[in-house]
């Protein structure tokens, strides 16, 4: 049901889309992918409170990993390097001694430059 979800989404039904990630949840209360999706769609609709509330019943389950990583890496591949940044550091901070986060976090840093570099260079091609 995440999948419909994100099918209405790309397609801007955003309350079918929140209906179907609830749903899915209502029918498997340990869907990860609909957490995650779920929790995306709240931060992309500017709802913070609700996605805050999904990662604290989250992190409930995942105390020793961390799944900021995922939600860091879902941030990343959608192009959304602040939120990326964020949850890259909440795990960061949940396992610090994890190299894989600190792979991470020089891959979003690489990416987040390259993207500064390309605005600059658009904005300097519209002049």
């Amino acid at each position: 049901m995440e999948q419909i979800g994100a099918v209405f989404r790309r397609l801007g039904e955003t309350r079918l889309a929140e209906l179907s990630y609830r749903r899915a949840l209502r029918h498997d209360g340990n869907n990860y992918s609909a957490l995650a999706n779920l929790i995306q769609f709240f931060i992309g609709e500017g709802r913070q409170t609700e996605a805050g509330q999904f990662i604290a019943r989250v992190n409930r389950y995942y105390r020793e990993n961390p799944y900021y990583y995922y939600l860091a890496r879902l941030g990343f591949s959608q192009g959304n390097y602040e939120a990326a940044r964020d949850f890259l550091d909440q795990a960061i901070d949940l396992k610090p001694d994890d190299p894989e986060l600190y792979r991470g976090s020089q891959i979003l840093i690489g990416a987040s430059l390259t993207r500064r570099k390309q605005t600059s260079l658009l904005h300097s091609q519209q002049r």
